[in-house]
């Protein structure tokens, strides 16, 4: 199986801790990069240690994690921002999804169950949690018939953004997983755009 390297920026020294601790290196889910500014994790980031997936604090000294992502996504094209904050007002939300976030976190996700959102990411689906997930789909569900989505395509991005691998989504909706797959096509087409985050960015740009 492959390993997945990871990186965390934030400034509590106690989350700083227990990622240490639990995403140990030379693991399947390796911690390689762990900082307390956005300042500090560009100095110690190296091309040569790229990292999959990147969870970013939004409110940091210096600068926040809203005012970086747009930098951090040019430094880090291939690399997954999931915001991991206490903050889900849903200015922080539009921001975080709207400059380059593919999920979102609340800080009292325990170490456990970031561990099992990262095994959804790898396998196609995102990292949002339960309560942001509602946020964002009674929102979406005020504007379906502005994203052109039937029922259907509907409920499939729906599950696809609340963290659903194409499995589960195809389990929960009676559809293959080709089936999804062909749905997530369709989406991608109704709302012209290529992945997840921007289907997502779509939605909250209008």
């Amino acid at each position: 199986m492959l390993s997945i390297s990871i990186g965390l920026i934030d400034d509590n020294p106690a989350v700083l801790e227990q990622f240490s601790a639990y995403f140990l290196p030379d693991t399947e889910i390796s911690l390689v990069y762990n900082a307390p500014t956005v300042a500090d994790f560009e100095a110690q980031f190296s091309e040569t240690t790229p990292i999959d997936i990147l969870f970013l604090d939004i409110g940091l000294p210096q600068q926040t994690g809203l005012e970086a992502l747009p930098r951090l996504k040019s430094l880090l094209p291939d690399t997954d921002i999931v915001m991991f904050t206490v903050q889900e007002d849903e200015d922080s939300l539009v921001k975080a999804f709207c400059n380059g976030a593919v999920g979102y976190l609340l800080k009292d996700t325990n170490v456990e169950t970031v561990r099992n959102y990262i095994e959804i990411m790898r396998n196609g689906g995102s990292a949002i949690s339960a309560k942001i997930a509602q946020k964002l789909f009674s929102s979406l569900h005020n504007q379906q018939l502005q994203l052109r989505l039937n029922p259907r395509e509907f409920e499939v991005l729906k599950l696809l953004s609340e963290g659903w691998s194409y499995k589960l989504i195809a389990d929960r909706s009676g559809l293959s997983t080709d089936g999804v797959r062909f749905y997530i096509k369709r989406i991608y087409r109704a709302l012209n755009v290529n992945s997840k985050g921007e289907a997502i960015r779509k939605f909250y740009r209008g």
